[in-house]
């Protein structure tokens, strides 16, 4: 057999597309996030079916960004194992959000319990004064909040609007978180930067078991905002009949005005919510 000829000219396209393929897979390996799998300190191990680190392979600087693929992975075997090679628990590479505060916004108990475990701050604030508590209450997670609760975090801590935990929960509707806030001694009067309370948010939403519970728990029926708006004329500018009534029932004052001189009867009728208008009428509001 006659031996195989190579030409330069084929020898150098070999060479570019080898050049090419090589820059191609560095863009890659920079590309976030990556898998653990993919890490080079990280290698399945043989017969355990199980990506467990292997100590001799780990790279330093890695374990905080390790940490972060683990709670994201809810890999709780994962998370101890960079927590004790030293990766910071309140840490978060890629984000100005703590982990607890990542947690708490996914709400599983595992993770949180974990991180807090390991000393996380639960009373760690982020950009607008955002915590762990705030952002579960704002989600819903209601075994979230209960484990946070009973590791110190403060109930009526408030971010740079002066929203409160029980303000979160109350405007998204999550009634057992605010049974949880108001049972740890939430403050159910509390006002945020423009008076707003948790009863009037409850109100604006229409949910009338909120606003009931908030208001059997010392809630001032009248309360006003910084417009001198009241969660009556809320629920009538918004159209929530069964709050209305409910409020009427209370005795909350049908002829109070706002800064402009609006009662809930004009609330109403601006939005041309007619059976509120006439429901008004009837209990003597003008």
């Amino acid at each position: 057999m006659s031996p195989r000829i190579v030409k330069k000219g084929n020898i150098a396209a070999a060479t570019q597309i080898q050049m090419a393929l090589a820059q191609k897979t560095r863009k890659k390996e920079k590309q976030f996030p990556k898998k653990l799998k993919e890490r080079p300190f990280l290698k399945v191990i043989e017969g355990t079916g199980k990506g467990r680190p292997q100590k001799d392979k780990k790279r330093p600087g890695d374990v905080d960004e390790g940490l972060f693929e683990a709670v994201k992975s809810k890999d709780v075997g994962e998370m101890r194992y960079f927590l004790m090679k030293g990766a910071m628990p309140d840490s978060n590479p890629f984000s100005e959000n703590g982990l607890l505060i990542d947690a708490s916004l996914d709400g599983d108990p595992r993770i949180i319990k974990e991180l807090i475990k390991w000393n996380a701050d639960v009373n760690l604030t982020v950009g607008g004064g955002r915590t762990a508590l705030l952002c579960a209450c704002w989600k819903g997670h209601t075994e979230a909040v209960k484990i946070l609760m009973e590791n110190g975090v403060d109930v009526n801590f408030f971010d740079i609007y002066k929203t409160t935990p029980l303000m979160e929960a109350a405007q998204f509707g999550h009634i057992r978180i605010v049974e949880v806030l108001i049972k740890a001694g939430a403050d159910v009067g509390a006002k945020d930067k423009w008076g707003g309370t948790a009863l009037k948010k409850a109100c604006m939403n229409g949910h009338i078991d909120i606003a009931a519970l908030i208001l059997d728990n010392g809630a001032y029926i009248d309360q006003a905002d910084k417009g001198g708006q009241t969660a009556l004329m809320d629920a009538c500018k918004e159209g929530h009949v069964d709050v209305v009534k409910m409020f009427i029932a209370r005795g909350a004052d049908v002829n109070a005005s706002d800064v402009y001189g609006y009662t809930p009867l004009m609330h109403a009728a601006s939005q041309d919510h007619m059976e509120i208008v006439e429901i008004i009428k009837e209990h003597g509001g003008r």
